[in-house]
């Protein structure tokens, strides 16, 4: 883990749900990147989904994210968090290989967390090929931020 402040990865999961609603644990995390209490760590493929999920019919369709909020998070990802490009070769995969991109960001970016609400990504948490990288529930997490 960095001495200086966390290096985290949000999964798409993560941020949608943590602009989407005015409480709980995805929203506390959102709340304290925007402190600038750690450093968020995003790839391309991150912003995209991102992007593509917020503005959606489905999301769009329950009116708790209007497209003027969801313009103002893109700008916040392009400004205030690093961009992590990852190598050719992962140390783990996940079960379900289109989550790779995630471990990659995080993998790519040296993360100290990845925090997801995917089982496919937390049953990797604690495997020895993760050289330090914790894979955490928003919950979790909230746990690690609360005590720092």
């Amino acid at each position: 883990m960095s001495a200086d402040r966390l290096r985290v990865v949000l999964d798409t999961n993560v941020i949608v749900s943590g602009v989407m609603a005015a409480s709980g644990h995805p929203a506390q995390i959102i709340d304290v990147w925007r402190q600038g209490r750690f450093l968020l760590l995003v790839s391309p493929e991150i912003v995209n989904e991102v992007r593509t999920v917020l503005l959606s019919p489905k999301i769009r369709g329950t009116g708790r994210v209007t497209e003027e909020q969801c313009e103002r998070l893109l700008l916040e990802l392009a400004t205030t968090s690093e961009l992590a490009m990852h190598g050719p070769e992962l140390a783990v995969r996940s079960r379900d290989e289109k989550d790779d991109y995630v471990l990659g960001c995080a993998f790519g970016g040296r993360a100290d967390y990845l925090v997801t609400g995917d089982q496919d990504l937390l049953v990797l948490d604690g495997e020895p090929a993760l050289a330090g990288l914790r894979i955490l529930t928003p919950k979790a997490f909230s746990e690690v931020i609360t005590r720092r």
